[in-house]
C-alpha cells in the first residue's frame, strides 16, 4: 500500500517526466510539419515515429498508474499511429499532423489541470487516422 506522501511523490515525478516527453513529442512533429525529417539525405521518419510511439507509450503507461485516464487513452491512441507510421509512411500526412498535434496539446491542458475531459470526438479522429 503507497502513502499519500508516495502517491504525491509519484505523481510530481509523473508531471516532470510527461512535460518533458510532450515537449520532445512537440519538436519531433515540428521536424514532421516543416518537412525536416531528411537529415544528411537520409530518411529520418522512421526514426521520429519510434521517438513518437516511445514518449505516447511512455505517457499512457505512466498517467494510468496516477490516474489521469483521460490522458491515458489520448496516449493510447497516439500511441497506435505512431506504431502504424513507422510501418506505413502514408499515415500521417497533412490532414493528420494538426490533428495529431491538437492531441499533444490536450494532454498538455489535462497535465496543467486546464481541461475538464470530454475528448470523445478526438480519439474518434485520432482512431480514424490509423484505420484509414
Amino acid at each position: 500500500m503507497t502513502s499519500a506522501n508516495g502517491d504525491q511523490e509519484l505523481k510530481e515525478i509523473f508531471y516532470v517526466e510527461a512535460n518533458m516527453l510532450l515537449e520532445e513529442m512537440r519538436k519531433d512533429l515540428s521536424l514532421l510539419s516543416e518537412g525536416q525529417a531528411v537529415v544528411g539525405g537520409v530518411e529520418e521518419k522512421p526514426a521520429i515515429f519510434q521517438r513518437l510511439g516511445r514518449c505516447a507509450h511512455t505517457i499512457k503507461g505512466s498517467s494510468g498508474i496516477v490516474g489521469l485516464t483521460g490522458i491515458q487513452d489520448i496516449a493510447r491512441a497516439l500511441e497506435i499511429i505512431f506504431r502504424t507510421a513507422r510501418d506505413d509512411n502514408s499515415v500521417i500526412d497533412a490532414y493528420s499532423l494538426p490533428l495529431i498535434s491538437e492531441g499533444v496539446d490536450v494532454c498538455q491542458s489535462v497535465l496543467d489541470g486546464q481541461d475538464t475531459g470530454g475528448h470523445e470526438d478526438l480519439l474518434e479522429r485520432l482512431s480514424n487516422i490509423s484505420n484509414r
